[in-house]
């Protein structure tokens, strides 16, 4: 969003409000998908030297659950507080680029769909939120080093 600096009075917020498409922003990926536009709503201050930026981008997503892959779709909201430098002769800023930035950092690196997620049986696959496997007993007793636990067991 460029913000007109000539119509800013120094220490007067100016509301501002500007919708963003995701793809304009580049900030779907494999993981997630911003599913609506994302609102930016909030205000500008112009400063001695400065200009501050505040308000709260709200969106909805898409997400994988790290464990168990499963789609989630969630809300998305991120208070923005972001703070330039102008020259005197500065007729404009956009601050877009920083605000993508801090989209992105702001994304968790693990998402989960639920605290207590089993995530996928790592031998077949089946999510284990829904169906149990027989692969754990299975595992059991191909595991050559059970011979090891069941003497530990016998001498406890």
């Amino acid at each position: 969003m460029k913000i007109d600096l000539s119509i800013l009075t120094q220490g007067i917020p100016v509301s501002l409000e500007y919708r963003y498409n995701p793809t304009e922003l580049e900030i779907n990926n494999h993981d997630i998908e911003f599913i609506e536009d994302l609102a930016f709503k909030g205000e500008a201050e112009k400063g001695d030297g400065f200009l501050l930026v505040r308000g709260v981008v709200t969106s909805r997503w898409r997400e994988s659950c790290s464990r168990c892959l499963a789609r989630i779709e969630r809300e998305y909201k991120r208070d923005v507080n972001l703070s330039f430098s102008i020259e005197k002769d500065q007729s404009s800023l956009d601050f877009t680029p920083e605000l993508r930035e801090e989209m992105l950092l702001s994304i968790p690196v693990k998402v989960l769909c639920r605290e207590d997620c089993k995530g996928l049986c790592s031998n077949c696959g089946a999510n284990l939120n829904v169906d149990s496997c027989g692969c754990k007993d299975a595992a059991d007793q191909e595991n050559p080093f059970n011979i090891l636990k069941k003497i530990k067991e016998e001498k406890e």
